[in-house]
């Protein structure tokens, strides 16, 4: 039985994991098309999973976009696995798998401070507690209505050759 944080290398896993835990969350993933979007991008990227007794409780999949920066694709804990740590520990799993592939620096894209949304006011302040830094506002990234946040961090490189 899996339980804790685990690289997932099996693309149907990496589905059937996206899918159980957006859909968990309607508060930050209502939209069908986007989970349906998450699902099929995640398959060939870097994926962790976390699993309790056996079922997935968290997901954080990487994007790796040149040899300096990687991207928090998408990332979503269960609500009833909150402030539990299993967020932080992805981020710190992300994070070190960056640095050793020599990546200097982490982004991730979350809903702008111009937005009231209580759920993704805890998300801003969970990636700020995780020491992102707000970088821009891409106003038309997603749409009119969702001003798109751009945060950085910066991580410290540590080069290993199992990395692409």
């Amino acid at each position: 039985m899996k339980h804790g944080l685990v690289m997932v290398d099996n693309q149907d896993e990496k589905t059937l994991i996206c899918r159980r835990v957006l859909e968990s969350l309607p508060d930050w993933f209502g939209v069908p098309q986007a989970i349906d979007e998450y699902c099929r991008t995640v398959r060939s990227h870097t994926f962790w999973a976390y699993y309790i007794d056996g079922q997935p409780a968290a997901l954080l999949s990487l994007l790796e976009h040149n040899a300096h920066t990687s991207e928090i694709e998408v990332m979503g804990v269960v609500s009833s696995n909150h402030r539990q740590g299993i967020g932080a520990s992805l981020i710190k799993a992300a994070e070190r798998y960056s640095a050793e592939c020599g990546k200097t620096f982490l982004l991730v894209k979350t809903l702008d401070f111009s937005s009231d949304c209580e759920p993704y006011a805890r998300t801003r302040a969970f990636y700020i507690a995780m020491e992102f830094l707000p970088l821009q506002v891409l106003k038309g990234y997603w749409d009119e209505n969702n001003p798109c946040l751009l945060m950085c961090k910066y991580i410290e490189k540590v080069k290993l050759d199992r990395c692409i």
